[in-house]
């Protein structure tokens, strides 16, 4: 088939024989079991969701009034009180999950948010409630009972309401059980359309017509191409064009939208492949121009603070309690060997910022050069103290003053000395990306089995997978969980030598 033709697909509304090579991705998909038949489109659910949570609000007023009157036989309905109370909690509570998007299909699914979310709205609202009766001394009027009647049934009944979403959505996306929108389809050459197809047609799309263009308008028949689909539109019940382009097809995507303004429908773009990852990046807006942002920092500078305020604390915590053992350690090196108590070395840290960090003494040796040998088992350059003091890592205690100082953190991936981070970062893809954050005293991969020696390859890539993972994943939570098996694992003494 050639990429200028325009295919029917006999699933919806439109004339004309199936051309040849053009499956009906609606009979496709109504093969593959469809259990759930939804009333509405995709993008209605999120109106559907609000409008049965204001019918689930007042319905709980006159459940719990009709509750009342089964407890107190002598109860009077009144009606406008309670009402008026039900439309401002609806407006409060409706309000508060609309700004953060909770009416989302996809924010619909998640159980554990919805529920936190609901409750936290439901009783914020009845809490604004309660603060108005008292402050506008109407509070007397309005009965008691009525109103905790009405908060204990309107919970149950919102989170029923949830409850179902996520029992009958998950189906219906599945197997394309929403009502049917009926759209036409421009894909540039490139763009697998069936993958396209078939993405819209679980989100409540029938593709009735698909066309295919080149890239570029200077091919000579892209005209022809978009002027066949607006032929093939015009006159047919078709609700939406949605177009599928690529990073490579953004030069035409103006041309196109020109030429499509003569319809009435609108017109979405359905960005694929290197498009589609940019624009779902977070955008700022400086005056008239849009700043995208390509790469996240680690962390935020709020996240970096708390860090900060961790690792004083624990710093100064540490030095104050061990100091009697950092002293009594100085001593024994003192009079064990010649050289210095404390070893200094170039590492680096955050942005690649080299910094000296500082160790107890360990070996004969002061090695800070462009050739420097790990430490393994039973090296004879370890000295006897040394020996004892690296089986425990009382020798990387005095790095607590690079944590105090800012060079470091008590978290994070373990430094190298600088000629094995040059090695390393040259065979090692990912390697540098341990910069975005400070180095630390200990670090997740160090509390999983990635500790001590790194003389093969495959241990380096673990420890920097680790490190990694890290990263993407911090919280203060983590690092206090760090620090703990970093304890256990210190008092066992593995992998250190």
């Amino acid at each position: 088939m050639k990429p200028s033709d325009t295919r029917l697909i006999v699933e919806g509304p439109v004339a004309g024989a199936r051309i040849e090579g053009a499956a009906s991705i609606g009979s496709a998909q109504g093969k593959s079991g469809l259990t759930h038949r939804l009333p509405f489109s995709y993008r209605g659910i999120g109106q559907v969701a609000m409008t049965l949570d204001v019918g689930l609000i007042f319905a709980a007023v006159m459940v719990g009034q009709a509750l009342t009157a089964e407890v107190r036989p002598s109860f009077q309905f009144d009606n406008s009180r309670e009402l008026a109370a039900a439309a401002f909690v609806a407006v409060l509570f409706v309000t508060s999950l609309r700004i953060r998007d909770l009416y989302e299909p996809m924010q619909l699914l998640n159980w554990r948010l919805q529920l936190r979310s609901t409750m936290s709205a439901w009783c914020g609202s009845f809490l604004i409630l309660a603060s108005g009766l008292f402050a506008w001394r109407i509070g007397e009027s309005v009965s008691r009972i009525d109103l905790v009647l009405f908060w204990c049934v309107g919970g149950l009944a919102l989170t029923a309401h949830r409850l179902g979403w996520l029992l009958v959505l998950p189906g219906a996306i599945r197997t394309g059980g929403l009502r049917r929108r009926q759209v036409a389809l421009l894909c540039f050459h490139g763009v697998e359309p069936g993958a396209v197809s078939r993405t819209l047609y679980r989100y409540g799309n029938a593709v009735s017509m698909l066309t295919t263009v080149r890239r570029l308008p200077e091919t000579g028949d892209f005209e022809t191409q978009v002027d066949g689909l607006i032929a093939s539109v015009r006159g047919q019940d078709i609700d939406e064009i949605y177009v599928a382009a690529d990073l490579a097809d953004a030069v035409s995507l103006r041309e196109i939208g020109g030429r499509l303004r003569v319809l009435p429908q609108s017109v979405t773009l359905l960005p694929v492949g290197s498009l589609c990852e940019l624009l779902a990046r977070d955008r700022v807006d400086l005056g008239s121009t849009i700043a995208v942002e390509l790469q996240r920092a680690a962390l935020s500078q709020f996240e970096r603070a708390r860090k900060r305020v961790f690792d004083i604390a624990c710093a100064l915590a540490g030095l104050m309690l061990l100091s009697p053992l950092l002293a009594a350690t100085a001593v024994a090196i003192h009079f064990d060997s010649s050289g210095p108590i404390l070893f200094r070395q170039t590492r680096h840290g955050f942005n690649g910022r080299p910094f000296k960090i500082y160790k107890f003494r360990t070996m004969r040796v002061l090695e800070d050069g462009a050739v420097i040998r790990q430490a393994t088992a039973n090296d004879p350059r370890v000295t006897r103290v040394g020996k004892f003091l690296r089986r425990f890592s009382i020798d990387e205690l005095p790095q607590l003053l690079n944590v105090l100082s800012g060079e470091m953190s008590l978290v994070g991936p373990r430094p190298h000395a600088s000629a094995h981070d040059k090695h390393f970062s040259e065979i090692l893809e990912k390697y540098t990306f341990r910069n975005h954050v400070k180095a630390g005293l200990t670090g997740w991969a160090q509390v999983n089995g990635a500790r001590g020696e790194t003389d093969t390859l495959e241990k380096m890539q673990r420890r920097v997978e680790l490190d990694i993972w890290y990263i993407n994943h911090w919280s203060l939570w983590l690092d206090l969980r760090i620090v703990m098996r970093t304890l256990r694992i210190v008092l066992t003494g593995e992998n250190a030598h």
